[in-house]
């Protein structure tokens, strides 16, 4: 028999009690592959990173007419349309977690997130030496921050990691190869769970 419960009554009625558990799946691509799956050419990276070049220059052409303020907030890192910021630099996916978990718990519980798997593609092929990294794991530096390997399925939930800050909004993710140096996969899709 199901209970029947309105809101109309008691607005502040919290319904749900216990820990909120939600399932949270980032995906990724390596950005030098079109959208036809195939790699960039030399010249298309070249002629890219030119108009990128030009498109930079004249950006700073204009900057001197704008305020610090307009300044910062045209400089933002923009997540774009599939919410990761890439960091070629570092070789490494920049996401943020979703709002209700990094809001402040009403009850002051433990905050957690849990590593579930990690489908990772790299020339049609599904490796399974390589390693997926993420600073979500508490301990700094330790194992560079390993996670667990891709393609791999994990046995139980032994990676679940504390998340007490409420400073911390997001996370970075890379991988390495079995050397130790870090790749960009074709694609890889991540599976956590988030306990709050």
């Amino acid at each position: 028999m199901s209970r029947v419960i309105s809101y109309n009554i008691n607005p502040n009625l919290n319904v749900q009690t216990g820990a909120h558990k939600t399932y949270f799946i980032i995906k990724g691509k390596n950005p030098d592959i079109k959208e036809d799956g195939q790699y960039k050419t030399p010249e298309e990276k070249e002629q890219e990173a030119e108009e990128k070049r030009e498109k930079e220059e004249k950006e700073r052409e204009d900057d001197q007419y704008l305020s610090p303020e307009e300044i910062r907030l045209k400089y933002k890192i923009d997540f774009g349309p599939d919410n990761y910021y890439y960091n070629e630099r570092e070789k490494e996916f920049i996401y943020y977690y979703p709002q209700e978990f990094i809001a402040p718990s009403e009850t002051g519980e433990d905050k957690y997130v849990i590593f579930q798997y990690c489908h990772c593609v790299l020339h049609d092929s599904t490796p399974t030496d390589f390693e997926i990294h993420s600073t979500i794991v508490p301990r700094d530096t330790f194992c560079d921050s390993l996670v667990y390997y891709c393609n791999l399925q994990v046995p139980d939930d032994n990676r679940k990691y504390r998340v007490n800050t409420n400073k911390q909004m997001g996370f970075k993710v890379w991988f390495t190869n079995y050397k130790g140096e870090r790749i960009i996969p074709d694609y890889f899709t991540v599976f956590l769970k988030l306990i709050y």
